[in-house]
């Protein structure tokens, strides 16, 4: 008669018992891990300093807007959408002086002036830098075209009289109105003095709200 070896013996009753557990529900795992649970938020990567990346309690239009605008910094353009000239410059100076390869992005929030604010950090070989960018979505608004008022002033300057005023005629077109592009614009970008890679432990040993959202 043929016996069985042990450890085929124990294959089968291993096999058995994981079989029998599964008919009966009662899997190795609960079910809470098991499957992600209903309204459960979506798990991002972290970054180690600034912590969660993704949008946060951020709306996904903010934050697609400002990973746009973040990464045209990585680049040689001279200019992001929505951006002023003086936050640009003085932006683009801090970031290049790290020689940054990329940038991550999180810790999205309303605030409560109605900005909507991101912690970012870019990562170049020898040294990152840290910042929080604070938007804003901003409605069309109306702007009423000056055509009228400058061809006015252009005759006055060439006779040095002015014209005397005439009555409203009822025939003349109204002052064209022209509205701005709603859309996300940036409010500010405040940045933290560049760090060199590897000062992160020595820095931020203990566990914190970075930077008290920012400083």
């Amino acid at each position: 008669m043929r016996t069985v070896p042990p450890y085929c013996a124990l294959a089968i009753i291993l096999f058995v018992f994981l079989t029998t557990s599964a008919e009966e529900g009662a899997g190795l795992l609960p079910d809470s891990l098991a499957r992600p649970q209903k309204g459960e938020a979506a798990r991002y990567p972290e970054d180690m300093i600034i912590g969660a990346l993704g949008s946060g309690e951020a709306p996904e239009e903010a934050y697609a807007y400002v990973k746009e605008t973040l990464g045209s910094f990585l680049g040689q353009r001279q200019e992001a959408v929505g951006v002023s000239g003086d936050v640009w410059q003085r932006t683009k100076a801090s970031i290049d002086a790290v020689s940054p390869q990329k940038f991550r992005l999180g810790g999205g929030r309303a605030e409560t002036d109605g900005n909507t604010s991101f912690i970012f950090r870019f990562v170049g070989r020898e040294r990152w830098i840290v910042g929080e960018i604070y938007v804003r979505f901003q409605d069309a608004a109306p702007v009423a075209t000056q055509k009228e008022t400058v061809a006015q002033d252009d005759e006055t300057a060439e006779t040095g009289t002015p014209e005397p005023a005439t009555p409203p005629d009822e025939n003349i077109a109204p002052v064209e109105i022209e509205y701005t592009q709603a859309g996300w614009r940036v409010d500010d970008i405040i940045l933290d003095d560049p760090k060199q890679i590897g000062e992160s432990g020595a820095v931020y040993q203990y566990d914190f709200s970075p930077y008290e959202r920012f400083f």
